[in-house]
């Protein structure tokens, strides 16, 4: 409403801009109402339908990625570890660059993906607009593992 009549003001329909003297509440914060517990957690990682989305899942809870970093990552950002964990360069909100690790049991699903021949992959993978996969994107491969 304030911004309405602002441009109001500026483009003459007004004599003077009443904005500045409306007085807004704040709208209260609603993190805490869209925050999941870890059950409603758990039921949404079960309910998924193929390997691919429960490892995007996984990665994304047990990370600690948002949904931007995860549908950005690249696998010149995952770091294989010689203990069987691997390591993930993430750029979060603000450009902010930090490293989070990853368990070997879903680094090496992560990895059994990439590696898996093309048959194995879930045609359901995610893709760019025009319906190619990105090359280098980890999102854009298919998390199946193979046989799957």
């Amino acid at each position: 409403m304030k911004a309405f009549l602002g441009l109001a003001h500026r483009a003459g329909f007004t004599r003077f801009n009443a904005a500045p003297l409306i007085k807004l509440k704040k709208a209260p914060r609603q993190i805490a109402q869209r925050i999941l517990s870890e059950v409603q957690i758990a039921l949404l990682i079960r309910a998924t339908k193929t390997d691919r989305d429960r490892l995007m899942f996984d990665l994304a809870y047990f990370v600690g990625l948002g949904v931007s970093e995860l549908v950005g990552l690249t696998w010149g950002q995952v770091i294989r570890r010689d203990s069987g964990d691997a390591q993930l360069s993430i750029v979060g909100q603000g450009s902010k660059d930090r490293e989070v690790l990853i368990p070997a049991v879903t680094s090496g699903r992560l990895f059994a993906s990439r590696d898996a021949p093309a048959k194995h992959r879930a045609s359901g993978s995610l893709t760019t607009s025009c319906g190619s996969r990105p090359p280098s994107r980890v999102s854009g491969q298919s998390f199946d593992a193979p046989g799957g």
